[in-house]
């Protein structure tokens, strides 16, 4: 909590601290992979923020390394889908389509939707940038029908809990 208010702060160098010994107090604790993973994609992150793409890439790609390793598919998809977005950021097309390639990859595998739209959109964004504008527009209206999917449930379930609301007063009121 304290790194991410040093973050919200604009301090990237207090989060780095602090997430480093966060780091260094897990490895001698004996922590899990999955918290070491976090740490190394926040510190990768604040990195990135500081413009030293190299350490951000060495820790994104740990981070990766371990969610790939663990199986972790919606996890790996997020981190990889982050690291595509960096290369964009750098204008390195080449790497960025190849990281965001396995972010929607691992994003099919887990099943979640939300990654889903994440990873086609960043890898519509990427395609504009190489100028394939035929192919973004694929992957735009990948992105767009699983948004309006996402919104369209988010309607229905809306009505629903209306409907039910609507009969537990009509119940209310009979008794």
């Amino acid at each position: 909590n304290i790194a991410y208010c040093q973050v919200a702060g604009g301090s990237s160098n207090g989060a780095l601290d602090i997430f480093r010994q966060i780091t260094a107090t897990d490895q001698l604790a004996g922590a899990t992979d999955d918290q070491l993973a976090g740490t190394y994609t926040n510190i990768g992150l604040c990195y990135q923020n500081m413009g030293k793409k190299n350490e951000c890439y060495q820790y994104l790609g740990q981070a990766a390394d371990i969610r790939k390793k663990n199986n972790q598919d919606a996890e790996f998809s997020q981190v990889t889908n982050i690291m595509a977005l960096v290369y964009l950021k750098d204008k390195d097309l080449h790497n960025a389509e190849l990281t965001c390639l396995e972010a929607i990859d691992a994003a099919e595998r887990s099943g979640n939707p939300q990654l889903q739209e994440d990873a086609y959109q960043t890898y519509n964004q990427i395609l504009q940038a190489k100028g394939e504008y035929d192919k973004a527009l694929d992957y735009y209206q990948k992105y767009l029908a699983l948004r309006d999917s996402a919104q369209l449930h988010e309607i229905l379930e809306t009505r629903d809990r209306a409907d039910d609301l609507h009969k537990l007063e009509e119940a209310e009121k009979r008794f």
